[in-house]
Parts: structure tokens; C-alpha cells; sequence
């Protein structure tokens, strides 16, 4: 009977442990894959505006020569 209280006991501490373990890997690969994504959609956003920046500067030439 102590015996398998014991195991018992053993069994679930180590499932516990296993449990923590995955929770962290979970941490560790939601960082992996979520800093890279964040600074990719960042990137693209940038690369947005740096379009954005540059077309209204054409359209302000344009505009600008239209009227010499």
C-alpha cells in the first residue's frame, strides 16, 4: 500500500516536472517564431511607408511641374 502510494506520488511529481518542461519549450518556440514574424511584419510596414514616402514625393514633383 505505501508502495504505491509512493509510486503513485513519483509518477505524478514527474508528470508535473514534464508538464513545466513543456510549458517552457511552448515559451520558448512561441519567442522563436513570434520575434522574427514581429520584426518581419515591422520590416514590411516600413518598407510600406518608405513606398508610401516616395510616391507622394512623385506626385508632388508632378504636381509641382504641372505648374511651371
Amino acid at each position: 500500500m505505501l508502495l504505491s502510494l509512493y509510486l503513485f506520488d513519483l509518477i505524478h511529481h514527474n508528470l508535473h516536472l514534464l508538464m513545466l518542461q513543456l510549458k517552457m519549450l511552448m515559451h520558448y518556440l512561441i519567442l522563436l517564431v513570434l520575434i522574427p514574424l514581429h520584426q518581419l511584419l515591422l520590416g514590411m510596414i516600413e518598407l510600406k511607408e518608405l513606398n508610401l514616402m516616395g510616391l507622394l514625393k512623385e506626385k508632388l514633383l508632378v504636381m509641382v511641374m504641372k505648374n511651371y
